[in-house]
């Protein structure tokens, strides 16, 4: 039987993964800052959507499914658009 990973919520972090934790969420929002230039708003809603979709689904609340939804919304050079910028955000 396949455990279930713990939820985002309810992970303790220590103190001392404070500033690496800082970094990390500054880098993320450099990172949907570029999206929004780039892409337009809606294309960065679409790439957090699917982000968010994504981490529901590896916590057990969402299926494979509703992350398939969001992504075949897309058409062929939106898709491609869509791969780079979800392998970097």
């Amino acid at each position: 039987m396949q455990r279930k990973p713990p939820s985002r919520k309810t992970l303790i972090f220590a103190d001392k993964d404070s500033a690496l934790r800082h970094d990390v969420r500054t880098l993320g929002s450099m990172v949907g800052d570029l999206l929004r230039e780039q892409g337009g708003d809606a294309f960065f809603e679409h790439v957090e959507s699917a982000r968010r979709e994504a981490i529901l689904r590896r916590e057990g609340e969402r299926s494979i499914d509703d992350l398939a939804n969001v992504v075949g919304e897309l058409d062929a050079p939106a898709a491609q658009n869509f791969i780079r910028a979800f392998s970097t955000s």
